[in-house]
């Protein structure tokens, strides 16, 4: 599945292509979008190459991206469910980064919290945040795969219209 998207957020304009991997489901795709309108003022990245540096050394590769002017990771955001391990290794190598995990509904959100903490060692620098379900389910049901989107966000909450649907989502921190 592919997302192509027209982006009008917080009076700037980008375009966005998703590229869904051959075995992520679309509510996963859903939540990438979610996650570049989100964290919008941080000129997030979609698609890095796993080969650009600032992922060198490194065996993920996010799902969001934010990169500060020396080409170092800012922001880094992972959708749905993640595992601990991965999470330890990067609250680690990006002790200075923003790392957000960006769920659907609030039991994946809980279920992320209590992972993370009894298996992440700097759980003070991981931020959990979900949709209610309610919400993610509007916004789901709102992407196609040629999608529209206009309006505002700030990282924890959006008020805008997707193809049509007014959608204003206030996210809750776990």
């Amino acid at each position: 599945m592919k997302l192509r998207c027209d982006l009008q957020i917080n009076e700037g304009k980008r375009r966005l292509l998703l590229v869904g991997h051959a075995s992520e489901l679309p509510d996963h795709l859903a939540l990438r979008l979610a996650a570049n309108v989100l964290f919008w003022d941080y000129e997030p990245s979609a698609e890095l190459s796993a080969k650009h540096p600032a992922l060198a050394d490194q065996e993920f590769v996010p799902d969001c991206i934010a990169l500060d002017d020396g080409g170092r990771v800012k922001l880094w955001v992972e959708v749905g469910r993640t595992t601990a391990n991965k999470l330890d290794k990067l609250t680690k190598r990006y002790s200075d980064a923003r790392i957000v995990v960006l769920t659907g509904n609030e039991h994946d959100a809980r279920k992320m919290r209590e992972i993370a903490e009894s298996k992440v060692t700097r759980t003070k620098t991981l931020e959990i945040w979900s949709f209610t379900a309610a919400d993610f389910k509007q916004w789901y049901d709102a992407v196609k795969e040629d999608t529209y989107v206009v309006g505002e966000a700030n990282g924890h909450s959006m008020n805008l219209v997707i193809n049509d649907v007014a959608v204003a989502a206030d996210l809750v921190r776990y």
